[in-house]
């Protein structure tokens, strides 16, 4: 009796399994690719905001005082053109007034209390290595590359701090 070996011929259904599956494959990359400059732009426009928020709070805070006191020297002049006597007319505008100043001091005394913002900016070599260091991270152990659901619940897991390094 001959010995007889099995040979696997290549039929036109494995060609288009194996098409597809580099296909899938590559698809995978390209979502690791988009997911890592999603992260990116979410840590960019957190830092603008930021930064935003920092740099215009003061400029509402001066706008808020501005009105205020146009508010309060416009009833002053009404009431002085009804010869209203002097103590009555800061009465009435320290009674009609009050919250909106108490409002105003309050958010001047929050604004003074937080520190004046200062440029942290990386200096760009140093920013393009931890952002090429984030994106190998990001692609490592992203929860989409896991094998199983154990590894995919690790995984999603680990993304959160990985973002967070890289924001910090």
């Amino acid at each position: 009796m001959k010995p007889t070996a099995l040979v696997h011929i290549n039929t036109i259904h494995d060609k288009e399994t194996a098409r597809l599956l580099t296909a899938i494959e590559a698809k995978r990359e390209q979502v690791e690719e988009l997911t890592v400059t999603i992260e990116t732009l979410k840590s960019e426009v957190d830092v603008f905001q930021h930064r935003y928020n920092a740099h215009i709070s003061h400029h509402y805070l001066e706008l808020d005082k501005v009105e205020l006191e146009t508010k309060e020297y416009t009833l002053r002049l009404q009431l002085r053109r009804e010869n209203v006597s002097d103590a009555e007319i800061e009465a009435r505008v320290e009674s009609c007034f009050r919250t909106s100043r108490a409002r105003v001091e309050a958010y001047e005394e929050a604004d003074n209390s937080q520190p004046t913002p200062q440029k942290d900016e990386v200096p760009a070599p140093k920013a393009k290595h931890l952002q090429n260091l984030y994106r190998k991270l990001a692609k490592r152990y992203h929860p989409d590359k896991a094998i199983d659901i154990k590894e995919q619940h690790r995984r999603e897991q680990l993304m959160p701090l990985v973002n967070r390094a890289y924001q910090e």
